[in-house]
Order: C-alpha cells, then structure tokens, then sequence
C-alpha cells in the first residue's frame, strides 16, 4: 500500500512539472506575433528615416540638382556660342559653321545655313551696344519698315524691305556690354518673295548667355 501511494506522488509530481514547462513557453510569446528573422544582406532603418524608391541612387550629402536654364544650366536646350557671349534657338535643319573672327579677335561671326534660308550673330567686342543700335535704327529707318519689336532677351529686332529686297536684323546686349546682332536672310533666288520664317524666328530668340 505504502509503494502504491510513492508511485502515485512521483507520477503526480511528473505531469505537474510538464505543465508548468508548457505555461512557461505560452507566456514568452507575445499573442498573435511570431520574431520576424532578418533578409541576409539588409540592415535595419535608422528611426525617423524612409527607404528610397528602387532604382535610385541617394544625393551626395549638402548638393542640390543643379536647375535647368540660367547660370547652372547655360542656354538649356538652345545653342550657345563657343565664347559663352549669347543663346539662340536654331531651327530644325538649321547647322551651325565654323566661328570666324577679325584679325584682332575682337568679333565673332557664326553662320547657319538650313534648308530654306541662313541666318549669321555677329558679336561685336570691339564696340558699343548704345553707338550700334543708334546705327542700325537709323539704317533701318531710312527705309519701309514691315515690322518692329523686342527679342527674347533685352533687345530689338526689325522687319524692312532695302532696295526692294526684305531684310531682318536683331541686336541684343551681351553681359559685358557689347553688341550682339543677328542678320536673317534667305534663300538669293527667293528673297523677293519674303524671308522665310525660320531663320527670322532664330533672329528674335537671341538673348544673353545666362549670368
């Protein structure tokens, strides 16, 4: 009776201590959530910090992307002259030739020819903007004028017919003050019948090269 009663207790004993193992294991895990494993390879995000996108690369720290246009950008998608002096939009079809200058290399002259007309920018380093445009508006005024207006940038472009042959002139104001003028022409057995529009729309984008 006596070894019955042993066994009992020890078996009793036994089956308690599974229990309490069991509960023990219940109350380490939180309800409902399982310890996620980390990816090989990955780190964890600082606080306060959001993942960058796929396919993207983080800036440099203290840089900025430089804006499209003005000083960073030049002329953006217009064409600047080799001496950084102006901008002007060319025409489809329209090319650039190569830039010839005065013995003293005080001007610049580039023309670009195209399908249908040429236009030529004259910079002109060895003289005044107020003394040319005074020039070219009296030259201008001395015969019909068509048409008369401002240019993209701070200058004045005109329309007018000379020995019944039309011409197209703009000047412009470069940054170090001299002047920047622009002749639009077409094509020789074609001038009588007016100037295309192409090379005169390039004349009246001229502008500055960006400060």
């Amino acid at each position: 009776m006596t070894n019955c009663r042993v066994v009992i207790v020890v078996l009793a004993s036994v089956a308690g201590l599974g229990a309490c193992k069991k509960d023990e294991k219940k109350a380490g895990d939180a309800p409902g959530t399982s310890a996620a494993k980390p990816k090989a390879g990955t780190a964890a995000a600082e606080p306060g910090t959001a993942a960058a996108e796929p396919g993207t690369a983080a800036a440099a720290p203290g840089t900025a992307a430089a804006p499209a246009g003005g000083a960073a950008g030049g002329c953006g998608s217009d064409w600047a002259n080799p001496m950084k002096t102006y901008c002007v939009t060319v025409p489809a079809g329209y090319t650039p030739g190569e830039p010839t200058s005065t013995e003293n290399f005080t001007a610049e002259n580039i023309k670009f020819t195209g399908p249908d007309g040429s236009f030529e920018i004259y910079d002109d380093k060895g003289d005044a903007y107020d003394k040319t445009l005074a020039s070219h508006d009296k030259e201008v005024k001395a015969n019909p004028v068509k048409e008369t207006g401002t240019t993209a940038g701070t200058g004045q472009w005109w329309y007018y017919t000379e020995s019944e042959y039309p011409r197209m002139m703009s000047l412009i104001k470069a940054n170090s003050g001299e002047p920047i003028w622009c002749h639009a022409s077409g094509k020789p057995d074609d001038e009588g019948d007016g100037l295309p529009a192409a090379p005169m729309a390039a004349c009246k984008s001229l502008r500055a090269y960006p400060q």
